[in-house]
């Protein structure tokens, strides 16, 4: 989780840098907890305060940083409470959307999501795992059928609406690298679809969304990244 050293780069107005802080942000390269000061934006990035101070309110409202009076801004710790309750939402919005997948579902889907399914694998056997290629790799093939069902826009919601959870998703695959069991349970979801099994596509989903919130806890692994 060691953040990338920044050598050359272009110069940033607000919008751009508000983008950049918030990939580094959700891919866990500032990691929560940490202070991050505008001097240290400054040196980083050669942009004024006042190219700063827009992108640090917006990244406020999105809950990546909390500013604390006297002592300075600092990122959002994960509350997993918030992450249960925003998985809880998922789950139903997702098991919705693949019953009505399920009923119209075609070989085009199907081959498409086969697709993304033998990309997942063709990665989880390199040596060296990209892990931001690996989620590029999984949201697409939710993605898929969201599109399917006529409801990209639904998907590109949750994805602004649970930032919380896609931090949790990240840090879940940079400690427990389980690349294998994200393929499986992609897997599954697809064979219920295949198949026409609503029994098993809603257990199949359950389990994709919320099997890894009980990997963390306030007193488990890396519990300085959490809300007491």
């Amino acid at each position: 989780m060691q953040r990338k050293s920044i050598n050359s780069i272009p110069k940033l107005d607000s919008n751009k840098l508000y983008e950049v802080l918030k990939y580094k942000l959700l891919n866990l390269e500032y990691i929560p907890g940490e202070m991050i000061s505008e001097n240290e934006i400054v040196k980083d990035y050669e942009v004024s305060r006042s190219i700063i101070r827009p992108a640090f309110t917006r990244l406020i409202i999105d809950k990546l940083l909390e500013v604390y009076p006297q002592r300075g801004s600092f990122v959002t710790l994960l509350d997993i409470e918030e992450i249960k309750n925003l998985a809880y939402i998922r789950t139903l919005i997702e098991y919705d959307v693949l019953n009505n997948v399920l009923e119209n579902c075609d070989e085009t889907l199907l081959d498409n999501l086969k697709k993304g399914l033998n990309a997942q694998k063709q990665l989880i056997s390199n040596d060296s795992i990209n892990i931001n290629d690996f989620f590029e790799i999984d949201t697409g093939f939710h993605e898929l059928y969201y599109g399917f069902d006529g409801k990209l826009d639904l998907w590109h919601m949750i994805g602004e609406a649970q930032i919380s959870y896609t931090r949790f998703r990240i840090l879940s695959l940079l400690v427990l690298k389980n690349y294998e069991d994200l393929y499986t349970e992609h897997y599954n979801i697809y064979t219920a679809l295949k198949n026409k099994d609503k029994d098993e596509l809603k257990e199949s989903i359950y389990n994709h969304i919320n099997i890894r919130l009980d990997s963390f806890s306030k007193d488990g692994i890396f519990k300085e990244y959490f809300k007491l």
